[in-house]
């Protein structure tokens, strides 16, 4: 099974989410395929890294994440945005 675990938004409770989130991915990596998705205060998506530390965000978005997309309808979901050379991705999560 794939996760996702969503966490920061805008919200008061930002600075919560992430603790409890990074905490909860850590958790949940050990026993199945997850990825972190964080959601900025500006209402953007970002893959960060299930290592990533809480101090990461103290200035926003994490050094090394990538951005996302939310896509609706029948092909959509996350999707990580293609670069110069890549191709955009879709995640394939089978929870959020």
């Amino acid at each position: 099974m794939s996760l996702g675990v969503l966490f920061g938004g805008p919200s008061p409770e930002h600075d919560i989410s992430i603790l409890t989130g990074l905490q909860a991915l850590r958790e949940l990596s050990r026993r199945s395929d997850t990825v972190g998705i964080y959601w900025s205060k500006s209402n953007a998506f970002h893959l960060v890294s299930s290592s990533v530390e809480a101090d990461a965000f103290l200035e926003g978005v994490p050094a090394g994440s990538s951005e996302l997309s939310l896509r609706l309808g029948a092909e959509g979901g996350f999707v990580v945005a293609g670069g110069r050379f890549q191709k955009e991705r879709r995640l394939d999560l089978d929870a959020v």
